[in-house]
């Protein structure tokens, strides 16, 4: 919100002696009595003194002038001047002109710039003001000749003021939108906030903090020359214990430094020229704090709901874990009991038969902690040579036991003599998983000639493993949520954990897991860079 000041003025009359007025009243010449006064100095050495009470005179504007002769050379500098970025602020116009009049040459203008400020000045308009303000827009002015010069530079004024105004507010308005759509972290919408302040203010230091007991100022962020909070000692030199600043949504101005009040939070900014920090800046300013305000009314109120949502998923997710370990380490406890007692009774031989057993249960007791360990770990990837053959062929036996009973066939296709740079065991982990519950499901919806098939490629640069199934296939409304962590999506068992271990095995080798469905059957790809 810190754009340089606007004061581009377009002048369209046919009439040359028109233009030539209004562009001398925009642009006057030195006033004679300056002039005389300026040569009594030169000639004297003894300028009047001016009244001591006298206030500081206040610098004019200095408008930039263009004109055109017509209507159409107006609308081709309008086009022209938006294209370099740099718009009329304010645009004089005549209504009777040959070739385009006043109202034809703004509804052009209107077509590529509804910003501009249209003054019409005119002896007479064969259009009435209903139909002037339907066709041109609302803001638009009349100004009857003749005029006075100063009547034409106060004009003149108070339209590039108001385009500062509307410009100002557009900002303004896309400002709140980013806060509200924005981050809902309340340290990272604070930063945000702090730096559009500076935007607004136009300065290089501002600090934001909280007021403790008694007032005193306790700083929390800072940007610029205080960018340091702990070094930021001259603002509580400058502004001294901030209770007594005005009350919500305001702006108290003092010793050349902007404090506002946005909820518990104090915000302090050092002006750079205090005469530029005017009205305007201080209404877009209490604008902007009242919807910062709801802003962090609404990320907090975010974030409490996140909070219990996720307190809510953690006691769920810790609820399966626990459901999920009771079966084998009761199994565990129940096989210890059995083996005790064939000790006792000396049968070596049940031993030995349950001696598996146990280190079944113990081993899904390990899967459901080296999954929750998995996850949250994310442990470092090691890359190392793999031969694809050797890969399918681990797969074939580390799978066994879930074909066993050949319910479920395995297919398991890869190329020969292709060598890809992996983490074997991370690797192997994932595609386990995919083949396990591709098989759990074809056997749990009873399918036809059910068959789980995997396929290794290797591409220029690429590694694609497909893990295919001849099921049912996936539902449109779990596809979305099949990678979230603790969903089992209907399953009686499992973490939830395996396909978002698989996701985050896929992502740490720089890859990607995607997932096609048809009744047809379900296929997840895993594709990542080899090497």
């Amino acid at each position: 919100m810190n754009t340089p000041f606007n004061t581009r003025i377009l002048i369209v009359d046919d009439e040359e002696i028109v233009r030539d007025s209004l562009r001398e009243s925009l642009r006057p010449p030195a006033k004679k009595d300056e002039v005389l006064a300026a040569a009594a100095a030169a000639l004297f050495d003894e300028p009047e003194p001016a009244p001591a009470d006298a206030p500081p005179p206040v610098a004019p504007l200095e408008f930039e002038v263009d004109e055109a002769a017509g209507g159409q050379a107006g609308f081709a500098k309008v086009k022209a001047a938006l294209a370099e970025g740099r718009p009329y602020a304010v645009i004089f116009l005549d209504m009777r002109m040959p070739g385009w009049d006043g109202l034809r040459t703004v509804q052009h203008i209107r077509e590529i710039d509804t910003r501009a400020e249209v003054i019409f000045v005119t002896a007479y308009s064969d259009h009435s003001v209903d139909e002037v303000v339907a066709k041109a827009g609302a803001n638009v002015g009349y100004h009857c000749k003749p005029f006075a010069p100063e009547e034409i530079r106060q004009l003149a004024t108070k339209g590039v003021h108001d385009w500062h105004k509307v410009r100002g507010l557009e900002q303004l308005i896309a400002i709140i939108g980013q806060l509200r759509g924005g981050e809902r972290e309340i340290n990272v919408l604070l930063n945000n906030i702090l730096g559009q302040i500076v935007n607004i203010v136009g300065t290089d230091a501002a600090l934001l903090g909280r007021t403790g007991p008694g007032g005193v100022f306790e700083p929390l962020l800072g940007i610029g020359a205080w960018e340091h909070p702990s070094e930021a000692g001259t603002i509580l030199n400058l502004v001294g214990n901030l209770h007594d600043c005005d009350p919500e949504g305001g702006v108290t101005l003092r010793d050349n430094v902007a404090i506002m009040h946005l909820e518990s939070f104090r915000i302090a900014a050092l002006l750079s020229k205090a005469s530029s920090f005017n009205t305007e800046k201080i209404y877009l300013l209490k604008l902007f704090l009242s919807s910062a305000g709801q802003a962090l009314e609404n990320a907090r109120l975010q974030e409490t709901v996140l909070r219990s949502e996720k307190l809510s998923a953690l006691g769920g997710a810790l609820a399966g874990i626990v459901h999920d370990l009771r079966n084998p380490v009761g199994n565990i406890q129940n096989l210890c009991d059995l083996v005790d007692d064939a000790l006792r009774e000396d049968r070596p031989d049940e031993v030995r038969e349950l001696i598996p057993l146990v280190r079944e249960a113990s081993g899904d007791a390990m899967g459901i902690v080296n999954d929750v360990l998995d996850f949250t770990r994310k442990a470092r990837i090691e890359r190392g040579p793999l031969s694809l053959e050797t890969l399918g062929r681990q797969l074939t036996e580390k799978t066994r036991h879930i074909f066993a009973r050949g319910v479920v066939l395995l297919e398991v296709r890869v190329p020969a003599e292709a060598t890809i740079l992996v983490d074997a065991p991370k690797l192997q982990r994932a595609l386990i998983n995919l083949i396990k519950n591709a098989a759990e499901v074809l056997e749990a919806r009873k399918v036809s000639n059910p068959r789980v098939t995997v396929t290794l490629r290797l591409l220029a640069e690429h590694v694609v493993i497909d893990v295919a199934d001849n099921g049912p296939g996936i539902p449109p409304e779990l596809q979305g949520k099949l990678f979230e962590p603790f969903a089992t999506h209907g399953k009686s068992g499992g973490t939830g954990l395996g396909l978002a271990i698989v996701k985050q095995i896929a992502e740490s080798h720089g890859g990607t897991l995607t997932v096609q469905s048809s009744p047809a059957g379900a296929t997840f790809t895993l594709r990542f860079p080899n090497a």
